[in-house]
């Protein structure tokens, strides 16, 4: 987002360039139209004035006229060049926009699926954990109903039958004044 930002940027600020040097060309070429009417006038108004002068200057005042028209025809040219110049940037800075949003969904694309698969692993591990610890509580669930609280509890500490509970078995069950003997992996 912040390459497709930066080119968007400056894509903005070769188009405020391009606005910039038209106004200035603009501006420089109403000059040359100005000055070739002032001129145009001044030659009638000589004219009118006198004929001898006239015939004196059209050499000289003709020589300035083709001047300003090579120099606005040559100001024509260099402002079509420039502005195809920078129709050229903005193409090229529009191109690298887009391959720029392109990359970057891809790359999005890629984080979503990668957290994608780890969280389809992590569920994947927790649905087994959790079937792990049913089952370890099923294979419990017998041993704990032969377990009587009378002096004994079970290995994971807990007191399963009431004190006296006729028939209970206690041979799988340890004193309730050691808790410190628990078997091991049990506590």
């Amino acid at each position: 987002e912040e390459r497709l930002s930066a080119a968007s940027g400056a894509a903005r600020g070769d188009l405020l360039r391009l606005e910039r040097v038209q106004e200035a060309q603009g501006a420089e070429l109403s000059g040359l139209h100005l000055m070739l009417g002032r001129i145009s006038g001044l030659l009638k108004q000589q004219g009118a004035r006198s004929e001898v002068a006239w015939e004196e200057r059209p050499a000289t005042l003709q020589a300035d006229m083709e001047d300003l028209e090579m120099r606005f025809a040559r100001a024509q040219r260099e402002q079509r060049v420039r502005l195809e110049e920078v129709r050229a940037e903005i193409f090229g800075s529009t191109e690298r926009c887009e391959a720029l949003a392109r990359e970057t969904q891809r790359q999005c694309r890629f984080w979503v699926a990668g957290a994608l698969r780890r969280l389809e692993s992590l569920a994947v591990r927790t649905r087994e954990r959790c079937s792990a610890l049913e089952r370890e509580l099923r294979a419990e669930r017998p041993a704990r109903s032969r377990c009587h609280a009378g002096g004994h509890r079970s290995l994971d500490g807990q007191t399963l039958t009431a004190p006296g509970h006729p028939g209970a078995d206690s041979s799988h069950c340890e004193p309730i004044g050691r808790p410190d003997a628990a078997a091991p992996g049990h506590t």
